[in-house]
């Protein structure tokens, strides 16, 4: 708690008065996967008066941006660069929340569609290649750091990764951790109720290039949301994890998805000195997506029993943010007064 005060503390002392709108532009790579991959990216842009809607659905409230608006600069400093990995069979619009309000205190942030089962990208009939989505994530930083408006205004020793549920496999593999299937096998005899364990064989989870390592050396820290598959991350590749990382998990959670099994399953791993744990107790898994609209009902739009989740959604980001703003603040990120 004592770190936590000390972070909003720096992160309240680093804000500045400057003034942005959001912008937002999308990148189509053609890869050799299973579809072009498609990158939503926001980033800070000069003010414009016409705004467009995006992530917005019959479920969801989006959020106003400025398509294809020029980007400014950060004056003195560059750009921080934030990529974001999304949940099982979700899109970019599932934390498209998180790249607005980042993006909008002076970040860029990228953020791909991964090619999950069911997703939109996903053809019928076709094998999950989820050990892809960490591959994609780096393709998703080599598109930003070779797009030619945006290039320029990024500072390439300030790269984070951000991933919710699966995310937080895809992000936590990016940066060195390791999934040993038979080990996650033999943990699922023991704790077979766990979602994660009951989509073993949806997931693809036996497949041997999940034991292939992905990491990207350009990514500096790692944000874990409510993350999956942690059981199935070795205890010695946790315990020789190098980057700063920040655990949040979902303590508001049903039986298959318990937060001392998943995220806190690392801390007693990760190493002290560069880990910090967090959870919100009042939180659900599905917290950490998209506000939903009024009156709408379901599983993607549970919420805690204290709060709703615009405040868990604020939560979220004065906790990231001031995790990123004390690991990069010799050089800070000249944020927006918004809150």
């Amino acid at each position: 708690m004592v770190n936590i005060l000390r972070f909003m503390v720096l992160f309240w002392v680093l804000i500045s008065s400057a003034s942005a709108s959001v912008g937002f532009k999308e990148i189509n790579l053609t890869t050799q996967t299973l579809h072009p991959l498609n990158i939503a990216v926001w980033y800070p842009a000069k003010e414009q008066k016409k705004t467009t809607t995006i992530a917005a659905n019959k479920l969801f409230i989006g959020s106003q941006v400025s398509l294809n608006a020029e980007p400014i600069s950060s004056g003195q400093h560059a750009h921080p660069l934030i990529v974001l990995s999304h949940g099982y069979s979700g899109s970019w619009r599932n934390l498209s929340w998180l790249a607005y309000e980042l993006s909008s205190l002076g970040y860029i942030v990228a953020a791909p569609t991964h090619h999950d089962p069911l997703s939109s990208t996903q053809r019928n009939n076709q094998p999950a290649q989820l050990w892809l989505r960490p591959q994609e994530l780096s393709m998703t930083i080599d598109a930003v750091l070779t797009d030619r408006s945006l290039s320029k205004l990024i500072d390439k020793d300030k790269i984070a990764a951000i991933g919710h549920s699966l995310g937080g496999w895809t992000v936590l593999s990016l940066a060195g951790a390791k999934f040993d299937t038979r080990q996650f096998q033999q943990d699922c005899r023991t704790h077979s109720y766990l979602k994660a364990c009951q989509l073993m064989n949806q997931l693809g989870l036996d497949q041997p290039e999940f034991i292939q390592p992905t990491r990207d050396e350009r990514v500096k820290a790692v944000v874990t949301l409510d993350a999956g598959l942690t059981r199935g991350m070795t205890t010695e590749s946790l315990q020789q994890f190098q980057l700063p990382i920040l655990v949040i998990g979902a303590g508001n959670v049903a039986s298959n998805r318990e937060v001392k099994l998943e995220s806190g399953h690392m801390q007693p791993f990760l190493p002290k000195q560069t880990s910090t744990f967090v959870f919100i107790f009042d939180a659900t898994h599905f917290s950490f997506i998209q506000t939903c609209k009024p009156l709408t009902k379901g599983l993607w739009c549970q919420n805690g029993y204290q709060r709703d989740r615009e405040e868990i959604h604020r939560e979220v980001t004065y906790l990231t943010l001031g995790f990123l703003t004390k690991l990069w603040s010799n050089n800070p990120v000249q944020l927006q007064d918004k809150f």
